[in-house]
């Protein structure tokens, strides 16, 4: 009988911790979508002007202030972009309680990936070669955009 409550609590208290990181990761869902064609410029990923839209939407009770972070990562040989962990923008961008913002990718809200905000994995011949010519390695990327809370910085969405 003693083991059976101890049992009891235990799957009760994981229920809780479950509960509690599952409400936490959900605070905000994001939606990118990108227009063909894709460029091999790096640099075109932080100016997508009418090509990209990225939607927020705040599935808490509160209003959040959040930034965006991010990475684009080629597929075939793992070489990534990505946000350098000292980037902070200087105004964060407020969803609604319970509401949405729609962000159209101008450079302001893409500059996460900008040359002064990113640090890549690439060896020093393939980042010399992305610094004078600004074209990307050939290959298939994949553009990762995360929701962080700009306070704090902890990750709200991927």
């Amino acid at each position: 009988m003693k083991n059976n409550n101890h049992f009891r609590k235990l799957i009760l208290i994981a229920g809780t911790i479950f509960f509690v990181i599952s409400q936490l990761s959900a605070q905000v869902s994001i939606t990118a979508n990108v227009l063909p064609p894709y460029s091999p410029y790096l640099s075109d990923y932080c100016h997508l002007e009418n090509k990209a839209i990225v939607t927020l939407v705040n599935t808490s009770p509160t209003p959040l202030q959040v930034m965006l972070t991010g990475s684009l990562t080629n597929e075939g040989n793992g070489l990534t972009v990505q946000t350098n962990s000292s980037y902070h923008p200087p105004t964060p961008i407020t969803i609604p309680a319970n509401g949405s913002t729609t962000i159209s990718a101008t450079a302001a809200a893409m500059n996460f990936l900008d040359k002064g905000n990113a640090i890549t994995n690439a060896s020093d011949n393939v980042k010399q070669q992305i610094l004078s010519t600004g074209q990307l390695p050939e290959g298939m990327y994949r553009l990762c955009i995360n929701v962080n809370d700009y306070n704090t910085g902890a990750l709200l969405s991927t």
